[in-house]
């Protein structure tokens, strides 16, 4: 035998053998999207297909719950799946049961997990990334995008996440047009780009350096990808229905408010304020307020003594609170922190006692000797993020609560509730399963019932549109908690949102906070939080940009750098989700007619006057379709059979501020079920009120 001639074909055979096994998966599929963490996949469907979508742990999985949702062509739910603390990873066929169409397909970030689409090889797919955060960890494979006939210019955007550094742009000719370099940089705010003016219409690509963790986006036409040319294909968005109903079951509404700044701000932010008729107000108070710790607070101070209070040591900041109460009338709600110095040490027994001084002091200060009033207070700011462990909070709540429930003056009591817990997240955190705030809200509730008066929490990252209902959600699971852990009888214990954004700390887009995309977010996120008429105060955070957090309703003097596409932004403008904040605000009445529907991309919320003469009602439509909005709800008796005077406003990307909308025909109740119906535009904001024409 030849072994020579044997070997070599051989080996030639093998070759070709895993050639062929590369283009067949290990699970019989011919085409997959994988390592997804942030983004859209589209799916063309002209037969009965299969498609599978599974996911792997990656990153805090065992402490974090996560969601995937699947939409017909019409952006009907068809498949919400939960993946929650401690999944071992899974997978679930997708049922395209609503005939052909293009089916969406959502990984929201922030993902912990990553995703992974498998579909036949005759199904196209195209990946729709997310803008600045990081969407999937790429190969060293090309993916392809369409330069539409026309296009004047085009804007290649990408940033570093410790993956690929290079991106490469080659045009239909496979021609290399350009290289875009990123550089390393925390902020997500920032990002590099490649501008490439009258390109050549047809098919592009970009390849990458290197595998690795990414993110990659196009401006200026659609930003849709593919890993085949074919494939790419731009969605058809069919109309869609948003139906909501209601039995008439009422509750009372909240207030709506923000992260507080200081009276000596910029006198145009308080015009802002004002305008966005912000409720209430959260701000820190810090324990080391009591004590002279340095020259920029030669306060004097305390003698430590927690059984002896010296108040001579203490910083009221009564100018602040009374500038609250009394200039802007918000309502206020107060987060106490401890001692830089006691972070990373036990909390022992003295220092419980110690910051239960200062609490009560404080407290008393302002709902006695200065009456001003404190409605909320939380021990703490995220404890649960590895502050403390949680007997050592647990312990500090209990000295607290106890020393000031047994004060003597009873408006230092029962003048502000006392909040459990101010936890980082309500069902994910990044610390730990045992660090999960709904876990140490319960405990807590199961051992202190009768010495606290409600549950805060923070919600951040809950940044994608399709994911507003999780503001809902932890609202029903706080009300659950507290109703399940019932011992002294208090049926109206409060539930706050402390504080919320798009993204935690320094992770939110400008393509998120200073686009109209979070006039969206804002808007679906208010009306799902006051939904079930159980919430008692809901809080942006922040009120204005500051150089951390660059997510105000405001933009300070410290401008970020514009998007691709729009025009430099003016120092303390107020930004697209501050006008939809001050058209809730104006709307907004006394009660929430709890309305009930499973519509993904629609959101509304309806209140009315405690006379029941007038009615608010706060719709969004946050996706690029029309739907069609049906509401029908049952009123209450004094509402029935009437004709209701209509007006309206509307906000959408083009605008700068609202506005209304002409000729709105009055609304006739027939008996007892109020019916409304219009066609949405998409992503537009829209209120509407609603008058006895008769009064």
């Amino acid at each position: 035998m030849n072994t020579k001639y044997f070997n070599r074909h051989i080996t030639c055979y093998s070759f070709l053998f895993f050639l062929l096994l590369s283009f067949f998966p290990e699970n019989g599929f011919a085409k997959s999207l994988k390592d997804l963490r942030d983004c859209v996949v589209w799916l063309r469907v002209k037969s009965n297909e299969t498609v599978t979508v599974s996911w792997k742990n990656l990153y805090a999985s065992d402490s974090t719950t996560d969601h995937i949702y699947f939409q017909a062509p019409d952006g009907k739910l068809l498949s919400k799946i939960k993946i929650g603390p401690g999944d071992p990873g899974g997978s679930q066929g997708l049922n395209f049961s609503e005939g052909d169409g293009d089916y969406r397909l959502e990984i929201p970030g922030y993902f912990h997990r990553k995703a992974r689409v498998d579909s036949p090889g005759n199904m196209s797919m195209v990946m729709e990334p997310a803008k600045s955060h990081f969407s999937m960890h790429v190969q060293k494979v090309p993916l392809y995008f369409n330069v539409p006939q026309g296009t004047s210019s085009l804007t290649l955007c990408g940033k570093y996440y410790k993956g690929p550094d290079t991106v490469y742009l080659f045009d239909p000719g496979n021609n290399l047009k350009g290289i875009l370099n990123l550089k390393d940089s925390r902020e997500t705010l920032w990002f590099d780009r490649l501008k490439i003016d009258s390109p050549v219409p047809g098919t592009w690509n970009i390849q990458f350096k290197e595998a690795g963790k990414i993110s990659f986006w196009v401006d200026g036409i659609p930003n849709l990808f593919a890993q085949h040319p074919e494939d790419l294909f731009v969605p058809e968005l069919k109309k869609g229905n948003a139906d909501f109903t209601g039995t008439g079951r009422t509750g009372p509404m909240g207030f709506i408010g923000a992260y507080s700044v200081l009276p000596s701000e910029n006198s145009k932010i308080f015009e802002h304020i004002r305008y966005m008729g912000i409720k209430s107000l959260n701000y820190y108070a810090n324990h080391e307020w009591r004590e002279h710790y340095n020259e920029k607070y030669p306060m004097g101070g305390d003698n430590d003594d927690p059984s002896v209070i010296v108040k001579n040591g203490f910083n009221w900041e009564d100018q602040r609170m009374e500038f609250f109460r009394k200039d802007l009338g918000t309502e206020i709600s107060v987060i106490f922190n401890s001692k830089n110095s006691w972070l990373g040490i036990p909390l022992t027994l003295e220092k419980q006692k110690e910051f239960a001084e200062f609490v009560l002091a404080y407290v008393t200060h302002f709902n006695s000797e200065n009456p001003l009033g404190i409605q909320w207070f939380s021990l703490w700011d995220e404890p649960n993020l590895k502050t403390f462990t949680y007997a050592e909070y647990a312990g500090l709540l209990r000295e607290v609560a106890t020393r000031v429930k047994a004060s003597g003056n009873p408006r230092s009591v029962r003048g502000s509730n006392i909040m459990a817990i101010s936890s980082s997240g309500f069902e994910s955190t990044n610390s730990g399963r045992n660090r999960i705030g709904r876990g140490w809200a319960e405990k807590l509730y199961a051992s202190y019932d009768e010495l606290v008066d409600g549950i805060a929490f923070d919600l951040w990252d809950k940044r994608d549109l399709i994911d507003s209902r999780q503001f809902r959600a932890a609202v029903f699971l706080a009300e659950d908690i507290m109703a399940k852990n019932d011992t002294d009888g208090n049926r109206v214990e409060q539930i706050v949102i402390n504080q919320t954004s798009m993204s935690s700390g320094t992770g939110s887009s400008a393509y998120d906070v200073n686009n109209h995309f979070g006039a969206l977010w804002l808007t679906g996120a208010i009306c799902n939080a006051f939904a079930s008429g159980r919430l008692n105060a809901f809080h942006y955070f922040t009120t204005v940009d500051d150089d951390r957090h660059m997510k105000g309703l405001i933009y300070s003097d410290m401008l970020p750098p514009a998007l691709p596409y729009q025009a430099e932004k003016t120092p303390y403008e107020l930004k697209p989700m501050g006008h939809a904040l001050a058209m809730i605000n104006k709307t907004v009445l006394d009660e929430v007619i709890v309305l009930d529907s499973d519509s993904p991309e629609v959101d509304a919320l309806l209140t009315v006057s405690d006379d029941r003469q007038t009615a608010g009602l706060i719709v969004v439509n946050k996706f690029p379709r029309i739907n069609r909005l049906n509401i029908s709800v049952d009123l209450p008796e004094k509402m029935q059979d009437l004709v209701w005077q209509l007006t309206g406003s509307l906000l959408d990307e083009t605008m700068n501020e609202p506005s209304t909308i002409p000729d709105c025909p009055p609304v006739t109740v027939k008996g007892k079920t109020f019916i409304f119906q219009k066609d949405l535009m998409p992503e537009t904001v829209y209120i509407f009120s609603f008058k006895n024409s008769a009064r």
